[in-house]
């Protein structure tokens, strides 16, 4: 029986570092580009494989549940997915480096306290702002704060300090951009990279070896 193989690439700001490494290993991969408009890239020469390009932070939940058997996203989305799922099939099989992003909790400049323990003396719920709810929850109970609520937001939660939320999780490249929005870093939480996950059934049932024989020979970044 033939089982096809389905690969999940990113769109977005890590579109561009894919599609380049994948080209050095000579992965048979034509229309992974930004100017392309269609979300199917052809895979020539290796038959039985599809793919298709998710906004990164859909590549962890759509290898995780099954959809497909492989993907390529940032350690960010797969550690946001695993805070809520621990026990998912996502698996990570190779990193592959850095990538721009490093995800910060963060108060806007103009809190007084040095540290997150500090909010607990406010009155009424701590309000969190993030594009990653699991973590921000993650963050908020490892914290030990007792009152919190958490707002998931998709794009320029920077803004939402100090009116709108007490601290934001958020991603950026450096501790200069945090400066630019009136943030302050109350902890780094993660640097993010570029990693190649499988689903782990796919992975135990089904010969990936002709997408992973490629990908692996991807060299990681330092």
């Amino acid at each position: 029986m033939t089982h096809e193989i389905a690969l999940c690439l990113p769109k977005g700001e890590n579109l561009r570092r894919v599609a380049s490494v994948l080209k050095q290993v000579n992965f048979p991969v034509e229309g992974y580009n930004a100017s392309n408009r269609s979300y199917r890239p052809d895979i020539v020469s290796i038959k039985n494989v599809r793919a298709k390009i998710f906004a990164e932070k859909d590549v962890a939940i759509q290898v995780a549940v099954g959809n497909y058997s492989i993907g390529i996203c940032g350690l960010d989305w797969i550690e946001e997915y695993r805070a809520k799922y621990p026990a998912s099939d996502v698996q990570i099989l190779k990193r592959l480096g850095r990538s721009l992003r490093r995800v910060h909790a963060c108060c806007h400049r103009s809190f007084k306290g040095g540290s997150v323990h500090d909010f607990a003396r406010l009155s009424g719920s701590v309000r969190i702002v993030s594009e990653y709810p699991n973590l921000a929850e993650d963050f908020a109970i490892r914290k030990g704060l007792k009152r919190f609520r958490v707002f998931p937001a998709w794009g320029s939660t920077e803004v939402y300090p100090p009116e709108h939320a007490e601290i934001v999780i958020l991603s950026v490249r450096d501790e200069e951009t945090l400066r630019a929005h009136g943030l302050r870093s109350l902890e780094l939480i993660m640097e993010s990279e570029l990693c190649i996950i499988v689903n782990q059934r796919a992975y135990e049932t089904k010969d990936l070896s002709p997408v992973l024989d490629y990908l692996c020979r991807i060299e990681r970044r330092r």
